[in-house]
């Protein structure tokens, strides 16, 4: 189940999720892409966060 997706710092994302009580313990990988147009970054982040399940809103507030 995806535990989080959007921008930002993906260090610091892991380490928040992996001492996060939550969190911690629910996930084992990761992956990442990058997005070279950076005009695109916002649209594919809002089309991200609406087909995936509204469980993953919740926990990336």
């Amino acid at each position: 189940m995806p535990m989080y997706a959007g921008k930002g710092n993906i260090l610091s994302r892991m380490n928040r999720a992996a001492r996060s009580k939550s969190r911690g313990e629910m996930w084992e990988h990761f992956s990442w892409f990058i997005i070279s147009d950076p005009e695109l970054w916002n649209d594919i982040e809002v089309l991200l966060l609406r087909v995936l399940t509204p469980s993953l809103r919740i926990l990336t507030k």
